[in-house]
């Protein structure tokens, strides 16, 4: 049976009517990543949520469940987002805290990605420091 679904992902005009004109370059992206989950695909998979026709893909077709339909939607909310603050994490690395249009913050930190993009009103650490900051009258 998925050897079929997957045969029948390829048939073009199929993939028209389903991710339509606009989406059928992230078909493969989606594939992949329905197929196997590396670090890398997620990785990719987080840059390509800046782009709206991905999200709207991901949402449309019907292996992406409740979890990776949020998982894109919040990512997209992260790129979009209002800056709003940078925070250095433990070993140097740092993370950029944002304010999203649901009021919630999002985190570029993998804590984020991977628990708080699919929770809502998960903070991570650095969320948490900057809110403790701005508290305090250091939003930065």
């Amino acid at each position: 049976m998925v050897l079929l679904w997957r045969a029948d992902l390829k048939h073009s005009s199929w993939r028209k009517t389903f991710y339509g004109d606009n989406m059928k370059g992230h078909q493969k992206s989606i594939d992949s990543l329905h197929s196997t989950e590396t670090p890398k695909k997620w990785d990719d998979f987080a840059a390509k949520a800046k782009d709206p026709s991905f999200v709207k893909a991901v949402k449309n077709d019907p292996r992406s469940d409740g979890k990776l339909i949020m998982h894109a939607e919040r990512l997209s909310e992260l790129h979009k987002g209002k800056p709003v603050a940078q925070v250095q994490g433990n070993k140097g690395t740092t993370y950029k805290v944002t304010k999203l249009a649901s009021g919630d913050y999002g985190c570029t930190c993998n804590d984020w990605r991977y628990k708080g993009s699919v929770k809502v009103g998960y903070k991570c650490k650095h969320i948490k420091e900057y809110i403790v900051r701005s508290r305090n009258g250091n939003k930065n």
